[in-house]
């Protein structure tokens, strides 16, 4: 994930709320894009606790 350079207007890092901000825009499109593709598998049985095991290793 490339970050664009700052423009003259705002010639600083972003806040910590620049990131909330970002967080709360990203985060439910991150998560659709992350669990659709694991509804549209085959199985339909839920996630195990060995695949959630097998994320965090």
């Amino acid at each position: 994930m490339t970050l664009r350079p700052p423009s003259a207007r705002e010639g600083r890092l972003p806040s910590q709320s620049d990131l909330a901000v970002v967080q709360l825009a990203l985060g439910p499109k991150l998560l659709l894009l992350f669990f659709l593709p694991l509804n549209q598998t085959s199985s339909p049985q839920p996630i195990t606790q060995n695949a959630v095991s097998d994320w965090n290793t």
